[in-house]
């Protein structure tokens, strides 16, 4: 991957198949870039932790990974819970199912000064393996290739942020609940 960056790699590839992924702790010299979907997990209601942990045991159970023991390497799943299910859903979230976790196709990792690369495929019994390897190839060689001309605006969204005391009262209500 070289100089480049995880920002560069997310706007590049933002508009590839799916929607992007990104993550970062620019403190630590550390994130993660997410582009097109391995696996999606979804789960509704009260239940959605204990569903997403089942969804993920049952499809990482029977997983062939070959990863090196690095953080961010290997099948990560990048998305996210809703805090409060009872609540109405406001008109920026409407669309987002209660629990969504996507298994990116590919994951670039930067751990400064390190980087790498993770594809994630799902192979059945009756998957045709040549044509899977030859798709990966084609995805691989137009992953980082400029979308998004110099004189162009990537998409910006803004979203309200509710008060922090509204925020950890509903991050400890989810903690109580996934204790329980």
């Amino acid at each position: 991957l070289g100089e480049t960056s995880g920002l560069e790699v997310f706007l590049n590839d933002f508009p590839h198949k799916s929607r992007g992924m990104f993550w970062g702790k620019p403190a630590e010299g550390f994130w993660m870039a997410g582009s097109g979907t391995a696996a999606t997990l979804t789960a509704a209601g009260e239940n959605r932790f204990r569903e997403i942990k089942e969804q993920t045991k049952k499809l990482l159970d029977s997983a062939v990974i070959e990863a090196p023991p690095i953080r961010g390497t290997g099948p990560v799943f990048m998305g996210g819970f809703r805090y409060d299910v009872k609540t109405k859903k406001d008109d920026t979230w409407h669309e987002f199912p209660d629990a969504l976790l996507t298994l990116p196709r590919f994951l670039f990792t930067r751990c400064e000064p390190d980087a790498w690369l993770t594809i994630n495929t799902i192979v059945e019994s009756d998957t045709d393996i040549s044509y899977a390897a030859e798709t990966i190839l084609e995805d691989l060689e137009s992953v980082g290739r400029p979308r998004i001309r110099e004189d162009e605006q990537p998409p910006v969204f803004q979203l309200h942020q509710p008060p922090k005391t509204d925020w950890q009262r509903r991050v400890k209500k989810a903690l109580e609940v996934i204790e329980t």
